[in-house]
């Protein structure tokens, strides 16, 4: 089946949309009212649990349920001795840290979709990230380089995935420590330099840090995101996504459906 371009950007859009919308469903005064609140973590205990054999008992559940057991499992709960305590002095802070750990996990899947229109109009084969971002660098180095000429923002547009890709990585791999963003850029930089592999990107020079609407709280240790911030990445996204989708156009002659003129 022939690659629908214009599809696949606006598959992306959509997806961003979504995300966007699904933003009003975040309570951002969850902890307002809250004087003191302890939340302790109980999950069902996989191995012990009562078992109810009577057959009495049994075939009562059965009919009640449109079941054919043989008897019935009662889960037992246990305590992990995990607890959050809330109170009037940290209920501004933790309701911060709870917020920012929510955009970040959003961040993650907007990546992921992005992913996939690069690897859509690249045809690239594989499954990881930093390959397919590097795929697409090849097959449109050179309309790449003309559209990073003309567009707002100075960093490459490669050295932005590659940031974004980074940071999501640290989001979903080390819980959103900064040390070890940190590494991953001195790792991703020794590999342009060292990594025969990698030597293409030698072109765009060393991958600056750059934390494209993420905050670095030092004193927390953490990559950080609240809501306006959020919705800045989102629009950040829609412009990458426009970027890809031109030079697809760009090369192959095609109408930008997006043009002005």
């Amino acid at each position: 089946m022939a690659l629908n371009h214009l599809d696949s950007l606006k598959q992306f859009f959509l997806k961003v949309l979504t995300v966007q919308k699904s933003l009003q469903s975040i309570n951002h005064s969850w902890l307002e009212n809250i004087k003191t609140s302890v939340v302790n973590h109980i999950f069902p205990d996989p191995i012990n649990f009562d078992i109810q054999d009577d057959k009495k008992q049994v075939d009562y559940f059965n009919q009640l349920l449109g079941t054919d057991d043989s008897a019935i499992k009662w889960t037992i709960n246990k305590s992990s001795k995990c607890r959050i305590v809330i109170d009037e002095n940290n209920r501004e802070s933790i309701s911060a840290e709870f917020l920012s750990n929510i955009y970040c996990q959003l961040s993650v899947p907007v990546f992921e979709h992005i992913c996939v229109l690069l690897k859509e109009l690249s045809e690239s084969q594989s499954g990881k990230s930093i390959h397919i971002i590097n795929k697409f660098d090849i097959e449109f180095r050179d309309q790449l380089i003309e559209i990073d000429n003309k567009k707002n923002l100075n960093t490459p547009t490669i050295q932005i995935f590659h940031n974004l890709r980074l940071f999501r990585n640290c989001i979903t791999h080390s819980g959103c420590d900064i040390n070890e963003l940190e590494n991953s850029f001195n790792m991703f930089n020794d590999q342009i330099e060292n990594n025969k592999n990698y030597k293409r990107l030698k072109f765009y020079g060393a991958l600056k840090k750059e934390s494209y609407h993420y905050s670095i709280n030092e004193k927390a240790g953490k990559i950080q995101l609240n809501n306006s911030s959020f919705l800045k990445l989102l629009d950040l996204y829609s412009q990458l996504a426009y970027i890809v989708y031109l030079c697809y156009c760009n090369k192959n002659n095609i109408r930008d459906e997006f043009s002005n003129t």
